[in-house]
């Protein structure tokens, strides 16, 4: 029994330090704590927050907008945490002047369920507690929250073989081209053949459960006298053809409606023509040359609302 207990107790120790290790890493070396410290540090000067699902942390690079601002959108963030964050941080940021808003269809048919990883991340971060599991350990842990994506992290990190993510002051991914499109040599006929739409656009119940989230997020950009602005970010033309046309016209006449209701501008990319193939990773991602470009447009639309 001795040995037994021994043998655990040396088994467990490089798998304890392996875990220590990916826990440090990313609560230093990722995205998510990046855009954190950076809009942390630098409260008392952001005029501009961007909130969104990974599109808009994917298409808007904050070193391209002239006002200070940070994006604090997130891959498959949903409305719901989009409200915790701005009311979290409405109050402390004294000179927020503008909140650009995404409203991307796939946005309101979809929602955090209690046990999905990034649910915890929020929770450890900026102590977000919207429906994650109780007293689960994952909502103390990084690691623990999704043990296989963030050790994969760690590990590609310290591989010198491996594609490394290079991050900005603003979190933003400088390098990100290595992803679907290249691995396609941006071939236009085998993007085509390869597309399969991941999301899907039917429950209603989650549409009226965004719908309520995004009216409170009106709401106290109104009370506070901060102004919204809502962005649809570009898509390639695989991704915008599958969109279904019932949800997407649900969504477009919900957007119209509360832009004319709130006097919100709303400026729809999802289409454009200026977005060409070679400006996205994926099918609905931009890459960072696309994100410098639609960053530009987003900037010179920002600056005309501010000055007015």
């Amino acid at each position: 029994m001795k040995k037994f207990i021994k043998y655990t107790f040396l088994f467990s120790i490089p798998v304890l330090i392996f875990l220590v290790s990916v826990e440090l890493y990313c609560r230093t070396q990722t995205a998510f704590v990046f855009k954190k410290k950076h809009l942390d540090n630098n409260l008392n000067s952001k005029e501009v927050l961007f909130l969104g699902s990974s599109y808009t942390a994917n298409g808007i690079n904050p070193e391209f907008i002239k006002a200070p601002s940070s994006n604090l959108a997130f891959g498959g963030q949903p409305i719901s945490i989009d409200y915790f964050l701005l009311d979290k941080y409405i109050d402390q940021i004294n000179k927020l002047k503008t909140v650009v808003f995404e409203v991307s269809p796939h946005r309101f048919y979809g929602k955090l369920n209690p046990d999905d990883w990034n649910g915890h991340i929020y929770s450890i971060l900026y102590g977000i507690n919207y429906k994650t599991e109780s007293f689960s350990v994952k909502n103390y842990s990084f690691a623990l929250a999704d043990i296989k994506y963030f050790s994969t992290a760690f590990v590609n990190n310290y591989n010198p073989t491996i594609h490394k993510d290079v991050l900005n002051k603003y979190g933003f991914v400088e390098n990100d081209f290595n992803d679907k499109f290249s691995k396609l040599n941006n071939d236009s006929i085998k993007i085509v053949k390869a597309f399969k739409m991941n999301h899907k656009f039917t429950n209603q119940n989650n549409f009226k459960l965004n719908t309520d989230f995004l009216i409170k997020i009106i709401e106290k950009c109104k009370d506070k006298k901060v102004k919204v602005v809502f962005i649809n970010t570009p898509f390639y033309a695989t991704y915008n053809s599958k969109i279904p046309v019932q949800a997407n016209r649900q969504v477009q006449n919900l957007i119209t409606h509360f832009s004319k209701e709130y006097g919100i501008p709303y400026y729809d990319f999802s289409t454009s023509p200026r977005f060409i193939l070679k400006d996205f990773k994926n099918d609905n991602h931009l890459n960072p040359i696309g994100a410098k470009k639609f960053s530009l447009i987003i900037d010179s639309l920002l600056t005309n609302q501010i000055d007015q």
